[in-house]
């Protein structure tokens, strides 16, 4: 990277605990994948596979897969003989499948059908075939008046269940054994469903996602496409779960979960978390986004924890809200490993929860509130070999924020590890930015390029020089 001259470079190689000058760790970033939008992660095979005997066909219960039938009865009755059986393999034929219905009372709240809706079984497996669902767009999602039947322009909060739309649930799994879901295409259709006025506390928090699990002992996705969708591309709960509780074993690979309105991912509960080889872009960047409008929001609730989470080689860029999101319920233990995050309409990382683990990886924009303590220093926030810039990307933009870490006027940032960094600044005002003075940050066998020769940066410039973390503001 060059710099002009008047604006050169001041590389400050440090190690707060030895003092001692080490060469930066070198660090390269290959994607395993690149996603086609419009296709799956994963290429479909050229033939097709046929079915086998015992699997649950969903064209022998009445599914045309002509992209204009209605194709949401022959779904949940393929479903219903699932439940029946306690278990099985749901087989869908390749081809595109118009899904999603409500029946509309006037004067009464609008019902939602349930498309594929299994619980309380044992093993689950539904075999996409690289078939793609696509939501029906006589759908309605969000405030409509009851009376009329028009789009109701609601103040929220707003909770009146009688102007409440919710559109669907593509895949609604609950309370079974194991659940396998592969190799499909989940259109939500966004551009085309009919958008009412906001329902809930803010946005529209309403029924409209790709696929919704809840307290699946096992799970395994792999290879989905899930995008446009209202509410959130995937969400995975599991309520009331505790750590006495043990692993819940859940595997996502593959997945490209974008252009969604609420979340890319929503993980309100799990243990034994490995997410790999996916991406989360774009959440919020067509119709109405709604809070947080996180490319994957960590958000323990419903009693639940969330614990023991890797990210391996994940790709979370250009949300409308932060890249990722952990600020609330009992989360920690998030291990993020070979991954990039690009910050461009929002903060790349906010993570105020114990235990966060960031290596190997590359932050581009402005991270908020890593979580620090000064009474446990082993659950403070630690970034390894990572790389954090303000450089702005060609296909995303500039990344947003101030400055690289912002701890947040008046945060704790104390034992916030940086060991084997390198953070370059080249258009944001600083480095660091509030936090509590005097709080150890350690910063471990890293560099510190300046390229933006600001009042900020010399101060922290002559901080660095006498070793202490310096504060901006």
């Amino acid at each position: 990277m060059q710099f002009p001259n008047k604006l050169a470079a001041l590389i400050v190689l440090f190690s707060v605990s030895a003092y001692a000058q080490q060469a930066p760790v070198k660090f390269s970033y290959k994607p395993l994948i690149v996603p086609i939008p419009g296709k799956l992660p994963v290429a479909c095979p050229t033939v097709e596979p046929l079915p086998t005997a015992g699997m649950v066909n969903v064209k022998n219960y009445g599914a045309k897969g002509d992209g204009v039938t209605n194709d949401t009865d022959a779904f949940a009755a393929a479903a219903a003989e699932i439940t029946k059986r306690k278990g099985g393999i749901l087989f869908i034929p390749r081809a595109t499948y118009l899904v999603g219905k409500q029946i509309v009372t006037p004067g009464k709240a609008t019902q939602m059908l349930p498309i594929i809706k299994i619980r309380n079984v044992g093993h689950v497996a539904i075999k996409g075939n690289c078939a793609v669902l696509r939501a029906d767009p006589k759908l309605k999602f969000g405030s409509f008046d009851p009376y009329t039947g028009l789009k109701y322009e609601a103040q929220t909060p707003f909770t009146n269940s009688l102007y409440r739309n919710d559109a669907y649930n593509m895949i609604d799994l609950g309370y079974n054994q194991s659940v396998s879901i592969n190799n499909l295409e989940l259109d939500g259709n966004f551009l085309k469903i009919n958008v009412g006025g906001e329902w809930g506390d803010k946005g529209i928090q309403n029924a409209a996602t790709g696929i919704n699990l809840n307290n699946n002992e096992q799970v395994d996705i792999n290879n989905i496409y899930t995008h446009h969708h209202g509410h959130d591309g995937i969400r995975v709960g599991f309520k009331d779960l505790s750590v006495a509780d043990g692993a819940k074993p859940m595997r996502i690979n593959y997945v490209v979960s974008e252009y969604n309105g609420r979340q890319g991912l929503s993980l309100v509960g799990g243990n034994d978390v490995i997410i790999s080889k996916s991406r989360f872009n774009h959440t919020g960047a067509v119709g109405t986004p709604t809070p947080p409008r996180a490319g994957v929001d960590i958000e323990a609730s419903n009693g639940a924890v969330v614990t023991n989470v890797l990210f391996d080689n994940v790709e979370i860029a250009n949300n409308a809200g932060p890249g990722l999101v952990a600020d609330s319920g009992p989360s920690s233990h998030v291990t993020i490993r070979r991954s990039v995050i690009w910050g461009t309409k929002s903060w790349a990382l906010w993570n105020d929860k114990p235990f966060f683990r960031i290596e190997d990886s590359q932050i581009h924009g402005s991270i908020v509130r890593p979580y620090g303590s000064a009474t446990d220093p082993a659950s403070a926030t630690k970034f390894i070999r990572t790389i954090f810039d303000d450089e702005p990307s060609p296909v995303y933009g500039q990344p947003f924020g101030k400055y690289l870490v912002d701890f947040a006027s008046g945060g704790l940032a104390k034992n916030v590890v940086f060991d084997g960094c390198v953070l370059r600044n080249k258009l944001m005002g600083g480095f660091f930015n509030g936090g509590t003075v005097g709080a150890p940050v350690q910063i471990l066998n890293s560099t510190l390029i300046y390229a933006n020769d600001t009042r900020e940066n010399r101060l922290q410039r002559r901080a660095h020089q006498r070793r202490v973390l310096p504060f901006a503001g």
